[in-house]
């Protein structure tokens, strides 16, 4: 789990007003009716909603709307520091398939950096209408994504993702350098990308900054409900939440707690990138 910086805009909105997790690999298959299961060791995705219910079932899946985000599309982050911004640039690349190997050598000298996202869009549900489509839902529980919620000893919890955030872009702007005549290499830096062949493009505005963009959106947060169901794995209610009451550790420390907003939930109870387990995506 990476720690993000606390009072920063683009965390802040995020968080507080879109009540949204952010992860640390940004990722395709994050959009709105997954699953994601969260006990205190670990978050796992499981998959979409439809291949984990029993059936026969006359679950559909309610309508995803898209609005943009004005608010954070462009907005820089704080400066952070040159390891903390090339850590999080590398993961974001990996999501496109692109290895960071040797962009660290194309920023030496500079020291403090932010990042933004352009054509950032939120993908999401109506939350009465998923109710509503979740109504006598029963969840498999010989379906092997499924099992993990059944389990009598520390059983993962049943977060249904109601919305997406994702962009195709990610800018990196070299804000504080060694040196005042500090430029940027883009020849060097897309020659590190092209050789990925990940269909993703470089280009710059200025000489201190660079902008990733690639083939297709990638999700880089979400916001979920608690689904609660019975013994049978019949869903019962899809809890929005309180007055940030703890549910459970995810890291087994007391500074990375799953947390309660008044509509959604948070994983971690301080400004986090999730490690999330994408491996276990349900085809």
């Amino acid at each position: 789990m990476l720690g993000l910086c606390k009072r920063d805009l683009i965390v802040d909105t995020l968080r507080n007003v879109f009540h949204a997790n952010i992860v640390a690999v940004p990722e395709s298959r994050i959009q709105p009716l997954v699953i994601v299961a969260a006990n205190r060791q670990a978050t796992s995705f499981r998959g979409r909603i439809l291949p984990l219910l029993k059936k026969p079932t006359t679950y559909v899946d309610p309508q995803i709307q898209t609005s943009a985000m004005p608010s954070i599309s462009g907005t820089r982050t704080r400066q952070v520091s040159l390891d903390m911004g090339l850590e999080v640039l590398g993961n974001f690349l990996k999501g496109f398939g692109v290895p960071a190997i040797g962009l660290s050598a194309a920023f030496a000298g500079a020291t403090k950096v932010s990042f933004s996202f352009d054509k950032v869009a939120r993908l999401f549900v109506d939350v009465g209408e998923l109710g509503e489509h979740v109504t006598g839902s029963v969840l498999e529980r010989n379906n092997p994504s499924a099992e993990i919620f059944f389990k009598a000893d520390n059983p993962f919890k049943c977060y249904i993702l109601d919305s997406a955030i994702t962009s195709e872009d990610f800018t990196f702007q070299v804000e504080q350098s060694t040196s005042t005549d500090f430029k940027l290499s883009l020849p060097t830096i897309s020659e590190i990308v092209s050789k990925a062949n990940a269909g993703v493009t470089v280009s710059g505005s200025s000489t201190l900054a660079v902008t990733f963009t690639g083939n297709r959106p990638l999700g880089f947060a979400f916001s979920c409900l608690l689904a609660t169901f019975d013994a049978a794995g019949r869903i019962r209610t899809l809890e929005p939440g309180g007055d940030i009451p703890i549910l459970e550790s995810v890291r087994g420390d007391e500074d990375t707690a799953i947390a309660h907003t008044p509509d959604h939930v948070l994983l971690s109870r301080d400004p986090a990138m999730l490690a999330a387990d994408f491996g276990q995506f349900a085809d």
